[in-house]
């Protein structure tokens, strides 16, 4: 604890990581409202397993873990766990970031769904942190390997979480989502590997291993969603009318939430051509989702729950896929932003160099 007061001491984040935090933030608090019932419950101290008292909170395992991780984070400090969150393997702070931060969101997640939420969320950040080491010439054989089985292991959860729900008929719009979230997610870091594989040929042959348990995943993530679909296609007509319609408020959400970060940072991403090009690209991705939509929205008016459930999920996936390429942008943004900062202090710091201006470029190219 003392050896982490100290790292927190020394710790302050930039304008820029506050700025993302505060954004993560802002996305969580979007995609988690708080409901009323449960806020009034624990208010006046009433549980449906115990008895009421404010002291239950504090009895169950959840919010022991809770109540622990807010101590720690008031003794060493917020930013140390936030700071933690960028971490990689060799990092001072990664061992925070694995052994306190991803324990307590993983205790914090108590149905089914937040579960393979959770774990989705894992599985893809180990491949960040293989993509980060990669790109930075750090990724050896024995930190690729490690990385790529937690990978597996946390894939392998969401994937065991996914089936359950889709066992039960009022959780299978659910389970598509999940597997539509993991779907999505992959095929993105997918197309990043590979762009890493054709820049780094010192870690392709590492990476090419990766990228094909990616592409496992996928296919594996393809196979959940369309026994998903089969299975909404025997459910009796009611049951599938209701898991269409589930299947539709997640796309119209997912679709919402997609057109509005486009608006958001259409001015800021890139300059020209290039984003008039990249304007293009993305306003097409949102047609073909609505388009997905209406036609699913004809076909549940026609009593056809089934091909509704599917054209549902093709929309949430394309919308999934635009959300997800402006938040990589975003975060592109970000680090360039970040990295600028790091090099104009290095640059005050210190009297130029032959070929600095060549070796900015470099660190700031958004191409991974």
């Amino acid at each position: 604890m003392i050896r982490f007061k100290k790292i927190a001491d020394n710790i302050k984040l930039s304008s820029t990581e506050k700025q993302k935090m505060r954004n993560e933030l802002l996305a969580f608090m979007r995609e988690n409202p708080a409901k009323a019932d449960q806020y009034e419950k624990y208010a006046l101290g009433y549980s449906d397993r115990t008895f009421g008292s404010v002291f239950y909170l504090f009895r169950s395992n959840r919010m022991r873990m809770a109540s622990a991780f807010v101590m720690i984070l008031l003794l060493i400090g917020g930013g140390v766990s936030y700071a933690a969150e960028g971490a990689l393997p060799g990092d001072v702070l990664y061992s925070v970031k694995v052994s306190l931060n991803e324990p307590i969101l993983t205790a914090m997640a108590s149905s089914a769904k937040e579960k393979a939420s959770v774990a989705v969320k894992l599985a893809v950040r180990r491949l960040e942190e293989v993509e980060a080491l990669a790109t930075g010439k750090k990724l050896d054989f024995d930190t690729e390997d490690i990385l790529t089985k937690q990978f597996e292991a946390f894939a392998d959860k969401a994937d065991e979480h996914s089936v359950k729900l889709a066992e039960r008929t009022e959780d299978r719009a659910d389970a598509a989502e999940l597997s539509t979230r993991l779907e999505v997610a992959l095929n993105a870091h997918e197309q990043i590997l590979s762009k890493i594989i054709e820049k780094e040929t010192a870690s392709s042959s590492k990476i090419v291993k990766v990228k094909e348990k990616v592409r496992s995943r996928i296919d594996r993530s393809v196979m959940n969603r369309i026994n998903v679909e089969a299975k909404v296609g025997t459910d009796p007509r009611e049951e599938a009318f209701e898991s269409a319609k589930k299947r539709l408020k997640s796309a119209e959400n997912a679709l919402i939430e997609a057109e509005k970060k486009y608006i958001e940072q259409k001015s800021e991403q890139v300059n020209g051509e290039q984003k008039m090009m990249y304007n293009v690209e993305t306003e097409t991705e949102l047609d073909a989702a609505k388009e997905k939509l209406i036609e699913g929205k004809m076909k549940l008016e026609a009593n056809n729950s089934a091909e509704a459930f599917s054209l549902f999920g093709d929309a949430d996936r394309g919308a999934e896929g635009v959300k997800l390429k402006l938040d990589l942008e975003t975060n592109i943004r970000l680090g360039s932003e970040q990295k600028r900062d790091e090099i104009e202090k290095e640059k005050k710091s210190s009297p130029p160099t032959k070929g600095t201006n060549q070796q900015v470029d470099d660190l700031l190219d958004p191409q991974i």
